[in-house]
């Protein structure tokens, strides 16, 4: 398997021991890896775009799209500018309450420069079988990706915003004492996944306030709020 894009060289990926299995495990895969290694597409797309120091929005997610005029990279963003759908659709619909804006381009590649690392907790999807295994698979993986995050942004003393959307994120083990990232300028948002199925009812999730689709729910003004409050550049969230 040939990859378009690799982790810019910022991520040390060198330090971590694995990747070369990782690489070679998906060189050795028979079935079609979603996403597609083509132009704007490919299993480390927001990793090559999103350098650590770049870095202000962490959003995490959790599959890639099994549709492969989809997925290509970047978490909830579609490859082709198709009308959004399911949880796309319900990221527009809390943006717009925000602003009154209409959100039509599904692309959400404007995001990833300004700073938004869109990722999952898995990279990639081959079919419905094997989502356990590719779980396992990225889990170390994701863990090296974040702490390096965490480690540039702390040493530079950058503010950053993470939010984890949904049951996959919200249940990294890193991030089960949000009270020890409240001194190193890091904002911890929580909540339901965007999807439909995440919101639906009598689901609760473990350390989360409230779903995606709730009133309540503001986490694009909380981050804007907090990195003008750290006298950051504030994300231009239109599409």
């Amino acid at each position: 398997m040939m990859f378009n894009y690799l982790p810019h060289p910022d991520w040390e990926l060198q330090n971590f021991k694995d990747f070369n299995s990782v690489l070679e495990l998906l060189s050795n895969q028979k079935k079609l890896i979603l996403p597609k290694e083509e132009e704007n597409s490919g299993v480390f797309f927001a990793l090559s775009i999103t350098p650590p120091q770049k870095t202000k929005v962490l959003i995490i997610g959790q599959d890639p799209y099994p549709n492969p005029d989809r997925a290509h990279g970047l978490a909830f963003s579609f490859k082709n500018n198709t009308p959004p759908k399911d949880s796309l659709k319900n990221i527009f619909t809390k943006l717009k309450e925000m602003d009154n804006y209409d959100y039509k381009n599904t692309n959400l590649s404007c995001w990833a420069q300004q700073g938004v690392l869109l990722l999952n907790t898995s990279l990639t999807y081959t079919d419905k079988s094997d989502i356990n295994k590719w779980r396992r698979v990225w889990e170390p993986f994701i863990t090296f990706v974040i702490n390096k995050l965490i480690e540039v942004k702390i040493r530079h003393k950058s503010p950053l915003v993470i939010m984890l959307w949904g049951a996959f994120a919200n249940d990294i083990p890193l991030f089960s004492d949000v009270e020890k990232f409240k001194q190193k300028n890091i904002l911890i948002l929580r909540s339901s996944h965007p999807s439909n199925i995440g919101n639906a009812k009598n689901k609760p999730l473990k350390n989360v306030i409230h779903s995606f689709m709730d009133p309540n729910f503001n986490h694009f003004s909380q981050c804007n709020n907090f990195l003008s409050s750290m006298g950051e550049k504030m994300i231009d969230w239109h599409t």
